[in-house]
């Protein structure tokens, strides 16, 4: 049971160096009204539990008196609390019930720059203000609790770290930049782009998850940024400048969306990050960054306008025939495509330096398949050029398929044979319906096989039709076999 009480007594007892515990103590708590002429012994740590407040507030117009240090145990906070302009030795709160919301605005801590908030319920906000050289420590007591925002305006200096807790919306008033940002084990719904800070940690231990529902980064920042073990729905990442500082994602799952727009990575990786939705990587320059068990392999994946530069790929999953999105475009501008095949270009040449020739030679061929889309819209190039462009499409895809060139060889050949036999090549002869014996099909089929050989002999005495049929068809099978080998050379290249 507690103790009922009026704000004056309770604060005698804070001024006779009473415990206070189990007090219930009624009408507004103003340390500025009720300590006016009294004074606390900085000295004596003031510990508070089991308190219950209507309303308590430390609010001076100017300078405050220094206060000792202060830990709220198990309190309740009803109308929650407001601490603007005040100086403490130290200050704390551990398993404290808030029943609205938490206002801090100019705070100093003398002791100890940490200030430790403990929570054991749901509360409304909280609002960090006019604020320097500050760790603020947010967690809940053991279950996660939920604050429906917490809100920025004009600190310095200040680290905030949310642990173990869900937040309906972090948002910034005003360029207003966090030291550092850390969440913890905890579900976020949005943080928008108002929200600035120079280093980002978001991160949870085995067994736990942070989730984050959309996350905007505010543009033109330069930040250290670190999320690891946690999934987000929307990331949004708009001209991050990241000249000297690290970019790391580890162990995340995207669900929805992630943008990296007009951006500048000069070190990082991505480290077993699943894309399940989109990834577009547009209008960036990424330089030395690793990218290693990244999932790409049901995602709207594009690369639009980004170098990457010494960039390395391992153990990529990447889309059904390593198709960039915007390419599955029918109706995609002429200009575009040049785009395009600059990007495949890259992912070519990275694929190759990072030792995956699979990799290499697929994105060769959409590097070369995009410039065919190209010719075909652009007739100023020459026919020359398009035409062995398109053969080298129509036959063996780029070198990706040896089934097509080989159907080719057999069914041109068998046409070139039949002409041949029935120009009195042999006494073999083609009737229909099939009913030849079994020991004349056999013949028949030696016959084209050896003829299918480039380097089959012929008698010179043969007639001249013959002859030419003859040559035709040592024409088509070196033709055909070249495109057959160029297609193999995946499984050979080095």
């Amino acid at each position: 049971m507690r103790k009922k009480i009026t704000a004056e007594e309770f604060f005698k007892i804070l001024v006779d160096g009473e415990p206070a515990k189990n007090l219930e103590v009624t009408g507004e708590v103003a340390f500025q009204k009720n300590i006016a002429d009294a004074s606390l012994n900085i000295n004596k740590a003031i510990e508070i539990s089991n308190c219950s407040f209507e309303k308590i507030e430390f609010s001076y117009p100017e300078k405050s008196p220094e206060f000792p240090s202060i830990t709220f145990h198990h309190c309740h906070f009803n109308s929650g609390i407001s601490i603007s302009k005040v100086i403490f030795q130290d200050l704390k709160f551990i398993a404290c019930h808030f029943g609205f919301d938490i206002s801090f605005s100019q705070i100093k801590l003398l002791n100890n720059n940490s200030l430790e908030i403990e929570v054991s319920s749901n509360l409304s906000a909280v609002g960090i203000a006019n604020t320097e050289d500050l760790d603020i420590i947010i967690t809940a007591t053991n279950n996660m609790v939920e604050i429906g925002g917490v809100y920025f305006h004009s600190f310095k200096n200040v680290n905030l770290t949310i642990q173990n807790i869900r937040v309906i919306q972090f948002s910034a008033i005003g360029k207003t930049f966090l030291n550092k940002l850390s969440i913890i084990e905890s579900n976020i719904d949005r943080i928008d782009s108002s929200v600035a800070f120079y280093d980002l940690e978001i991160s949870s231990s085995p067994g736990t998850k942070t989730t984050i529902n959309t996350f905007e980064f505010p543009i033109n920042l330069t930040a250290d940024i670190d999320i690891s073990n946690c999934e987000i729905t929307d990331l949004k990442i708009n001209s991050l400048n990241q000249k000297h500082q690290n970019f790391k994602l580890q162990n995340v799952i995207i669900k929805e969306t992630f943008e990296l727009t007009n951006s500048t990575l000069n070190r990082g990786f991505f480290n077993i990050v699943q894309f399940k939705n989109t990834a577009k990587f547009n209008d960036s320059l990424l330089t030395d960054i690793n990218f290693n068990q990244v999932d790409f392999k049901n995602t709207k994946v594009d690369f639009e306008n980004t170098f990457l530069g010494n960039c390395t790929f391992t153990n990529i999953r990447w889309p059904k025939n390593h198709e960039l999105y915007s390419q599955q475009d029918v109706n995609i501008p002429r200009d575009k495509l040049l785009t395009q095949q600059e990007v495949y270009r890259q992912l070519k040449l990275n694929m190759k330096n990072s030792g995956n020739s699979i990799d290499s030679l697929a994105f060769y061929q959409k590097e070369m398949e995009t410039y065919w889309m190209y010719i075909r819209k652009n007739k100023s190039i020459n026919w020359q050029n398009r035409f062995l462009i398109s053969l080298n499409k129509h036959v063996n895809n780029f070198g990706q398929d040896w089934v097509r060139p080989t159907i080719l060889l057999f069914i041109i050949h068998f046409f070139l044979f039949l002409f041949m036999i029935n120009t009195g090549y042999t006494n073999i002869k083609f009737v229909l319906p099939l009913d030849a014996e079994f020991g004349a099909t056999i013949t028949g089929l030696k016959e084209y096989l050896r003829l299918l050989f480039p380097l089959h002999s012929t008698d010179n005495k043969l007639n001249s039709d013959i002859l030419f049929i003859d040559t035709l068809i040592r024409i088509n099978s070196g033709f055909f076999i070249y495109f057959i080998f160029g297609a193999g050379r995946k499984y050979t290249y080095k």
